[in-house]
């Protein structure tokens, strides 16, 4: 999936944004004011918000020892208790940058979320 199809599912998930062609998206007040630009994939604020917003949930691996190399991100779900799985669990690897993998997979539990409200 592109970066473009990860924020247009989870900006729809987020709620509240509007897309503007070829600049990105917006954030837009209840009375239509337009506010900052949106980004969760490249600002940390905004992925912190999203993740918030949404209730996910993120542990990095592995959990005792360091270094770490990977991030799981999910919206914790009755499923989850029931152990029958859960579709907005995503897992991303470290690379060399963990800021970005965080980032990342919060918004690709958030697509999740919005392709579940299509």
């Amino acid at each position: 999936m592109t970066d473009s199809e990860l924020l247009s599912l989870a900006a729809r998930a987020h709620g509240g944004l509007e897309y503007v062609p070829e600049m990105g998206w917006i954030h837009v007040s209840p009375d239509g004011t337009r506010g900052a630009w949106w980004n969760p994939l490249t600002d940390n604020g905004d992925a912190f918000a999203l993740m918030v917003k949404l209730g996910i949930a993120l542990m990095h691996f592995p959990l005792y020892e360091t270094p770490k190399h990977s991030v799981v991100a999910k919206q914790c779900r009755l499923l989850d208790l029931e152990n029958k799985g859960n579709p907005t669990e995503v897992v991303v690897l470290y690379e060399d940058d963990p800021y970005a993998a965080t980032r990342e997979a919060i918004v690709s539990a958030a697509a999740s979320i919005g392709k579940e409200a299509q």
